[in-house]
């Protein structure tokens, strides 16, 4: 009989990330060398992608814009839990989409104040509970003293 090791999946998990720091970190210098000439390598986006820290940032600053592949791999995801990465997703949509996405939010919604910060910008002012996550997100703001003030408040 197999023994199935419970540690495998977080190896795993952080090798992905590791990787992906790596490739970002060599897109970074390759662009720096290129300058104009730089020309997306999608072998590199497909690994920056295992890590949406660097996916954001990869959006951000190479891209410039939206990243279909990025904002698919955020729909089709289960729910983060991470407040960095959440916090990168929020950023995503505040800073490269600057709209409304509803396939991010049952991410936000994982996040205290990543959701209040949501609220404010892009659900004017809170989560209504025709929302699909607003009950996570209300409970989880609930939880988070600083963030309930803020979310009481800024209502």
């Amino acid at each position: 009989m197999h023994r199935f090791d419970p540690t495998l999946s977080q190896r795993i998990r952080s090798h992905l990330e590791e990787a992906a720091a790596t490739v970002y970190g060599r897109e970074v210098a390759r662009r720096m060398e290129e300058g104009a000439s730089f020309v997306r390598d999608a072998k590199a986006e497909s690994v920056i992608l295992n890590d949406w820290r660097y996916a954001y940032l990869y959006s951000r600053e190479f891209i410039r814009g939206r990243w279909p592949a990025f904002e698919d791999a955020i729909a089709d995801a289960d729910p983060v839990r991470d407040p960095a990465v959440i916090r990168c997703v929020y950023n995503y949509v505040k800073n490269v989409r600057k709209g409304r996405m509803v396939t991010a939010e049952k991410h936000i919604a994982n996040c205290a104040t990543s959701s209040v910060d949501y609220a404010f910008n892009f659900l004017e002012g809170s989560w209504s509970q025709e929302m699909d996550d607003a009950e996570v997100a209300n409970t989880v703001i609930a939880r988070h003293p600083t963030a309930a003030s803020a979310y009481r408040l800024g209502r």
